[in-house]
Parts: structure tokens; C-alpha cells; sequence
């Protein structure tokens, strides 16, 4: 599902490829708006959680869900509380056995978002002061984002037969390698390769990571929990932009940007290896 992500900018570099040599930027915001007149479809069509509706004891409601997802109806839970305020859960996800878990979730996803949107806005820069023109530095980007996409689907198999942990762990590494390389500038192809490298192991791993989160996480709290989580991780969305342009200011080589942000994968991945298991 968190596919669609890595989708939608792999769309984006295509119709940015196709439009901003000759009609500039203005069309491709444009373009990037329209999906907004399909959101209220979407939350019409989008079903209920089915913790949710058993917790508010809608059973039939959540049987008849079950049945159409091809999935079993949860065991029925009462919350403990319901309308939990901000204070009870951060009380919760940061009491003494999940905190280390929260702290390391938390970071990880602050990395991985920072990863994301760092490389989505600055790879195809990046590129060009490599020495590559505007097509192809926007094709790097959609290699970037395809794969990305892609690793999203075989991961998320993967992380059901080898667990969560150990996959995202090993595509945060992987993707650590793969952004370092492309600090050694080889043919096209080549780096076409590597670019495909990074995005499998990179964006994938946060989109497998955000499911993770939800999952680790008791029904009453795992709304608020993880919407505190991503609110956090937003931080490290807004810093890798940052990041990216700070490193530019400093009027260094291209290759610096690559070696930072492939340690900010690895820092991910540590995190990642040090969650606990859910008790």
C-alpha cells in the first residue's frame, strides 16, 4: 500500500521531465494538485479498521469486512480507555517498556524520512552538478522512486517470512552502500543501477517501517501512537531539504551529499536493529 508513495514520485519526475524543459514549473505544480479532487473518493471507498470497529463493538460490521478482505475478524478487545488525550498516550508509548522501543522508532523513521525527502528534492541537483543535464538527472529520480516502489511490494513479503526488523535493517544498510557509491561517478548505466540501489533500499525500508510501527503497537493507542511517531518524523522530512542545501551552500563536491546521507541509512539501520521485541 505505501507503494503508492514511491509511485506518485515516480510519476512526478516523469511529467517534471516531459514538461519543465519547455514549459517551465508552473504546469507541473499544477499537474501535482490534481490528485486533491480525488481525496473525498478515497474516504468514501477507504474501509474501517477492523480493531477499531470490534473495539466499538460493530462485530457485524467487522465480520462482514473480514469476509471481503479475506482476513480473520481480531479477537474481541475493549480499550482501556477511550479518547486517550496526548498526555495518556505519550504516557503509554513512552512508559518504561515501550520507550526504548518508541525512542528507537522514532529515530529510525526521523532518518528514514529525512532519507526520502532529501533525495527526492536534491538528487536530481545533485546530478546535474555531477555533470548530467536536466533529462537525465530527472530520470535518476525516477529510477530513484520506481524502485523504491518496488522494493515496497518485495520487502514487505520478505518482512513476512524473515521478520520486520531484520529486513528493514539489512534495506537501510543496502541502501546506505548504494547511496555511497554514487559518490564514484561511473557511466550512466552504472549509475543508473546504483541510484535503483538506494531507492530499493531506502524509501522502501521506511514505507515497510510505518507498517512496523503500527503493527508493534497495542489497538488503543496505535492511532495516536503512530500519528505522534510520523509527526516526530515529519521533523527529519523538513531537515533533509535543509540538509541538502545546507551541504550545497558550503560549496563542496556533489560526492559529500552522497556520504551524509549515507549515513544518516546507516544510523536508521541501527536503529531499526535495536528495536525489542514486542513483549
Amino acid at each position: 500500500m505505501y507503494s503508492g508513495y514511491s509511485l506518485g514520485l515516480f510519476a512526478a519526475a516523469l511529467v517534471g521531465r516531459w514538461l519543465l524543459p519547455d514549459y517551465g514549473w508552473r504546469p507541473v505544480v499544477l499537474v501535482g494538485a490534481l490528485p486533491v479532487l480525488f481525496v473525498p473518493t478515497m474516504a468514501w471507498l477507504l474501509p474501517e479498521s477492523l480493531d477499531f470497529l470490534v473495539a466499538k463493538g460493530r462485530g457485524e460490521n467487522a465480520r462482514r469486512l473480514a469476509a471481503r478482505l479475506g482476513v480473520p475478524v481480531p479477537a474481541g478487545s475493549a480499550p482501556r480507555e477511550t479518547g486517550l488525550g496526548w498526555r495518556a498516550v505519550l504516557g503509554e508509548i513512552f512508559s518504561p517498556r515501550n520507550a526504548f522501543a518508541t525512542a528507537c522508532f522514532w529515530i529510525a523513521l526521523f532518518m528514514g524520512l529525512l532519507l526520502v525527502y532529501g533525495l527526492a528534492q536534491w538528487l536530481p541537483q545533485i546530478m546535474r552538478k555531477s555533470g548530467y543535464d536536466l533529462g537525465d538527472s530527472l530520470l535518476f529520480l525516477a529510477v530513484f522512486s520506481f524502485t523504491s516502489a518496488i522494493g515496497g511490494i518485495v520487502l514487505g513479503q520478505w518482512a513476512d517470512r524473515f521478520g520486520v526488523r531484520l529486513t528493514v535493517t539489512l534495506s537501510y544498510l543496502l541502501g546506505a552502500v548504494g547511496i555511497a557509491l554514487l559518490a564514484f561517478k561511473g557511466s550512466i548505466w552504472l549509475n543508473y543501477t546504483v541510484v535503483a540501489i538506494a531507492g530499493f533500499g531506502t524509501v522502501s525500508a521506511s514505507l515497510i517501517l510505518t507498517g512496523y510501527l503500527a503493527a508493534y503497537l497495542q489497538p488503543f493507542v496505535r492511532a495516536a501512537g503512530t500519528g505522534w511517531a510520523l509527526s516526530f518524523s515529519r521533523i527529519g522530512a523538513l531537515s533533509g531539504p535543509l540538509m541538502g542545501g545546507y551541504i550545497a551552500s558550503l560549496n563542496v563536491g556533489p560526492e559529500w551529499n552522497f556520504y551524509i546521507f549515507a549515513i544518516v541509512a546507516a544510523i536508521a539501520a541501527l536503529a531499526t536493529a535495536l528495536i525489542p521485541n514486542r513483549r
